[in-house]
């Protein structure tokens, strides 16, 4: 094992203790809740953790990478993904483009490691892999020298990282998987009982998981470039930061509601929130209207006082906008400024936009250590 992979390996980007930790926090929060309902809050939650920690690969490749991270490292009692276990899979499922430059960029935040010396590491084993050798050798004086004391790398290992032929599939979702073997975690004795558990196999736990999973999840196609369509957030941080301005946006239904909506559509979260901060200030629950304002905060039809309804309809309304003024976007315009020419009559309105939303990606979103 080389110096890199054992950093890797050592680094845990989910562990029990997390998981524990989610669900203790589910089962506090929502105690009126079914433990079905319950499972499936946790595994949103996991479901996220998991997408947090991947490269900034594409969807579908993220969806591959997790739904092998899942069937490979999930346990009746726990699931521990290591960097490097998202590292084989990512080789394995991603396209080559993905690997060469995701993959790579992602390697350098997680090891701390000289980056040349990470980067010449890189392409020496892709190399060798495109041409299919059984055997990876160092490539320089100087990698040699840095890696003296880690073994060469065997052909068992050198094998073990290479790519496969891609296999996309959309016959099972992550979270339905989480979902129902988490069920015996949170305790639903109807499904899984304790005597049916007790000391099943790992095979046999995965047959019955996988008799219960739910479909493949397609979110809808759209002109957003990659990093305005849906991402899973830290959506406890965004709450909090919301509550700190006295936001009425951080209670429900507004925003569970404007977080199903930008999945129903595939648009960021935070591009929606950061449209309400500058239409409605995010809307402060001390002033008069808050409750009003919060029906529609993102001004669809003009204003909050000529369109009110409710969060649900007026946050479709401005998603399914963004989506249609984001389509035939030239490559040299930005797509904020480019939805700004009839989402609002002010020209520096998509500015401002950019601005809050950088800001909340910035305080919410979870950044690499």
């Amino acid at each position: 094992m080389t110096l890199i992979h054992e950093q890797l390996s050592q680094k845990e980007m989910i562990n029990k203790k997390q998981v524990a930790t989610i669900r203790e926090a589910i089962n506090v929060r929502y105690q009126d809740s079914t433990p079905k309902e319950k499972a499936r809050m946790v595994a949103k939650m996991i479901h996220e953790l998991i997408e947090d920690a991947l490269p900034n690969v594409s969807i579908e490749s993220k969806r591959s990478v997790r739904k092998a991270l899942i069937n490979r490292k999930l346990s009746v009692n726990s699931l521990t993904i290591s960097a490097n276990d998202i590292f084989e899979c990512v080789i394995e499922f991603a396209t080559q483009e993905e690997v060469e430059q995701e993959l790579v960029s992602w390697v350098k935040k997680e090891v701390q490691l000289d980056e040349d010396l990470v980067e010449e590491y890189m392409i020496t084993l892709l190399t060798r892999t495109k041409k299919g050798e059984s055997e990876l050798a160092v490539s320089s004086d100087r990698f040699s020298h840095e890696m003296a004391t880690e073994p060469a790398i065997q052909v068992d290992e050198a094998s073990q990282w290479m790519p496969k032929k891609k296999q996309r599939s959309n016959r099972l979702y992550l979270v339905g998987t989480i979902s129902i073997l988490l069920l015996c975690l949170i305790g639903l004795p109807s499904i899984l009982s304790d005597n049916v558990m007790g000391n099943t196999s790992d095979y046999e736990v995965d047959k019955i998981v996988k008799s219960t999973v739910y479909e493949t999840k397609v979110r809808m196609v759209n002109g957003l470039p990659t990093n305005l369509q849906y991402q899973p957030i830290d959506d406890v941080k965004l709450r909090g930061w919301l509550e700190e301005r006295d936001s009425l946006l951080a209670e429900e239904p507004y925003f569970s509601t404007i977080l199903e909506v930008a999945d129903e559509f595939n648009i960021h979260p935070l591009l929606l929130f950061a449209i309400t901060g500058q239409e409605q200030g995010f809307v402060p629950s001390s002033h008069t209207h808050a409750d009003e304002m919060a029906n529609n905060p993102f001004n669809v039809f003009h204003s909050w006082e000529d369109f009110n309804s409710t969060i649900l309809e007026s946050s479709q309304i401005a998603a399914r906008t963004i989506v249609n003024l984001s389509k035939d976007r030239p490559e040299d315009v930005d797509p904020i400024q480019w939805i700004n020419r009839k989402y609002a009559e002010d020209p520096n309105w998509w500015k401002g936009v950019s601005a809050i939303f950088n800001q909340l990606e910035s305080a919410v979103q979870e950044t690499e250590e």
